[in-house]
């Protein structure tokens, strides 16, 4: 499943719903980096000669499984949240030990 967001107001309403602070994003890419689980911080561009990936942290940890906490996003409580749904739909999936 692909899943698209648009990220521009995400500032406007993050801390209010989640409780923690969430600068304005100035970028689509400053949007991945900051996303929760340093794995997911990936996304495709579509240019001219095709599609161009944006992983700044590799793929080798998605290909693997294995689920860390981003330290540009270090609100733990959400990413062990989420890593906990992700892992109850892909059981094969290691979460790693915060910091």
């Amino acid at each position: 499943m692909v899943e698209a967001k648009n990220q521009a107001r995400v500032h406007t309403w993050y801390q209010e719903y989640f409780g923690f602070p969430y600068p304005a994003l100035r970028s689509s890419t400053d949007g991945i980096d900051r996303f929760l689980v340093s794995c997911t911080c990936a996304g495709l561009k579509a240019e001219a000669s095709g599609l161009a990936l944006y992983a700044p942290n590799g793929l080798a940890d998605l290909y693997q499984g294995k689920l860390s906490p981003n330290p540009l996003c270090p609100h733990l409580p959400l990413f062990e949240k989420k890593a906990k749904a992700y892992q109850e739909r892909w059981s094969w999936l290691e979460i790693a030990s915060a910091w």
